[in-house]
């Protein structure tokens, strides 16, 4: 019996064991389900949820990989996927498959761009430079949009159709975990072990309002101003023949109140008070306040 190569195969089998039992578990994941309230407290949909955990210990490095080119088509009029995650150095190409014109811009803060109209075959490619949010619309049809969110130092994937998310192999510490949703979104701080940390999410939906995509400028239309028709002053005419003077003055007053109130629930419809300047021009809105369709 060679003694010499059993003795060797025990002890290769007594480090590889130990070493395997002794290997501590250094990462933890933290992993949940994002709930979207719409109006009326009622649950929406809570798929393409953007849920990223940021580091706030500095000594957590969350290592970068190489930078990746990623798609998305249009086709349909419409961009797919309507959500994506990448990191700052990722570019991103956008093959035109319909029959007509697209173009495709931003006006998102660190990464405006505009890649011009361009035909059918035709993949223009722009290069992510800065962190957040990217908002990304076609100005030939104003109903396709896409979203991109680009990450720095940090972790974020997109929830599936029922809410969940997971992610891991994260250096415990603490971290902002955020959830964002076009409807809204939430914030808290969590604190990451070597284990795995379950935590539901809920974002606050109700007070979200439909609103049209920004210009390429980034200005927010104004809103369209209501005028009377002929026929309304026509009878405002007729009213004031068959009515003595000051019932015909106070009947021109109360219309004009009561148009007044008009455009005044129109511009809240489409600008907050607090975003109008003094002097009646159009305000300058930040990307964030745009909603899509």
């Amino acid at each position: 019996m060679n003694y010499s190569l059993l003795f060797f195969c025990f002890l290769l089998f007594f480090i590889t064991g130990h070493a395997t039992a002794a290997e501590p578990v250094t990462t933890g994941s933290v992993q949940g389900k994002v709930t979207v309230l719409g109006k009326g407290q009622v649950p929406t949909s809570p798929k393409h949820v953007i849920v990223t955990l940021k580091p706030l210990d500095s000594s957590i490095d969350l290592n970068a990989r190489a930078a990746k080119t990623f798609k998305i088509k249009m086709r349909n009029k419409t961009y797919t996927p309507s959500h994506l995650v990448v990191q700052v150095g990722d570019s991103v190409y956008f093959p035109n498959q319909d029959r007509i014109k697209h173009n495709v811009f931003s006006s998102s803060e660190g990464n405006r761009f505009d890649l011009g109209s361009f035909r059918r075959g035709m993949s223009p490619e722009v290069a992510f430079k800065n962190p957040g949010l990217v908002k990304i619309y076609c100005n030939v049809h104003k109903k396709m949009f896409t979203y991109v969110w680009v990450m720095a130092k940090e972790r974020s994937m997109i929830t599936n159709k029922d809410g969940f998310y997971h992610i891991s192999d994260l250096a415990p510490g603490r971290y902002t975990l955020t959830a964002w949703h076009v409807r809204g979104q939430t914030t808290r701080t969590v604190l990451i072990k070597n284990s795995n940390l379950v935590i539901d999410l809920s974002v606050d939906g109700t007070q979200w309002t439909k609103r049209t995509r920004p210009k390429k400028s980034g200005v927010y239309p104004a809103a369209p101003q209501k005028s009377l028709k002929s026929e309304d002053w026509s009878k405002i005419q007729n009213q004031i023949d068959e009515d003595d003077e000051q019932d015909d003055y106070d009947m021109i007053d109360d219309f004009d109140d009561e148009e007044d109130e008009e455009e005044d629930d129109e511009d809240e419809e489409f600008d907050d008070s607090s975003d109008v300047e003094k002097n009646n021009q159009p305000a300058v809105k930040k990307e964030d306040d745009f909603e899509d369709f």
